[in-house]
């Protein structure tokens, strides 16, 4: 019975990841075979053009490419007309702008590239050049603030970014200048809380940061200040030690956690005290069993 316990009941995420991997897939066979066919010239045939990051975004489909001419950049397969363009030479010429991350929200892709003049900020597209710009200056334009681990939560895109003032904390925005922000300052001064491993249960968003007492810890947020709060064990405070690999299953978050006593080992969370504990000491004592790479599998974890 203990050991049934220990598998997550969790279907209906393990049927959204096998279409996202098969969506996935999809695109990158029909780019790869749309390059080789030498669709567009500056893509030459047989030219490596080495596709990278994809995202779908209606019929098109949008991913990182390189050719001779104008470096790596954005470029788009449009399944209905069969064709490859690129979206924008965001930095002119055989220099790239290094575009990272593609990330699908609502009608637009955003990611993380270098402009001519500012560093590596947060971009927009909506696959056509003209709707393709820099989405915020984060840094302040020579810096980079590399944003990050892209996720959709409460209709609004959150991700970890760099000001060069506070380091890399948590940041959201509604797709424009005026609306993107910081939420809280975790970890005070320029080292940043590095906040990352983001997952969503239950109108919270769940992840592992830094503060200064410990290396990483877990978090959970409502999208405000004052709901973002560290995850703690009734009775306990918090778990000692460092998280990572949170995973959303059902109705809680299973996280691997080290803590005094049991070592690293898999713990489950609903966000509150009384609902965080221990899944189960599979290497008993001290020692840990350094479970990692969580996956589905036939309903379970």
């Amino acid at each position: 019975m203990r050991s049934r316990q220990m598998l997550f009941r969790i279907g209906r995420f393990y049927e959204r990841t096998v279409a996202k991997l098969c969506s996935t897939w999809f695109a990158l066979v029909i780019f790869f075979a749309a390059a080789q066919e030498g669709v567009s010239p500056s893509i030459p045939k047989n030219a490596g053009s080495n596709p990278a990051d994809l995202a779908m975004l209606g019929s098109l489909v949008l991913v990182t490419a390189t050719d001779a001419v104008h470096g790596t950049e954005v470029w788009a397969y449009d399944t209905k007309q069969q064709r490859n363009y690129l979206v924008r030479d965001i930095v002119p010429g055989v220099e790239s702008s290094s575009p990272s991350a593609l990330f699908t929200m609502g009608t637009v892709v955003f990611f993380s590239a270098k402009g001519p003049l500012y560093g590596v900020e947060l971009w927009r597209t909506d696959g056509t050049e003209g709707r393709t710009w820099r989405e915020s200056d984060i840094a302040h334009i020579s810096g980079d603030s590399n944003p990050e681990h892209f996720i959709a939560f409460k209709d609004l895109l959150w991700f970890s970014a760099d000001d060069r003032i506070h380091g890399k904390e948590l940041w959201c925005s509604d797709g424009t200048l005026a609306g993107t922000r910081m939420l809280t300052d975790l970890f005070p001064g320029p080292r940043g809380s590095n906040p990352h491993d983001f997952t969503i249960l239950n109108g919270k968003l769940y992840f592992v940061a830094s503060v200064p007492e410990a290396s990483s810890r877990a978090w959970c947020t409502d999208g405000t200040p004052e709901g973002t709060q560290r995850i703690a064990v009734d009775g306990l405070g918090s778990i000692s030690g460092n998280y990572s690999e949170v995973f959303a299953a059902d109705d809680f978050v299973v996280l691997s956690a080290q803590s005094k006593g049991i070592g690293r080992e898999p713990w489950r969370t609903d966000g509150t005290p009384a609902g965080t504990r221990p899944i189960r000491d599979i290497m008993p004592g001290e020692s840990a069993s350094r479970e990692s790479q969580y996956a589905l599998f036939n309903g379970s974890v």
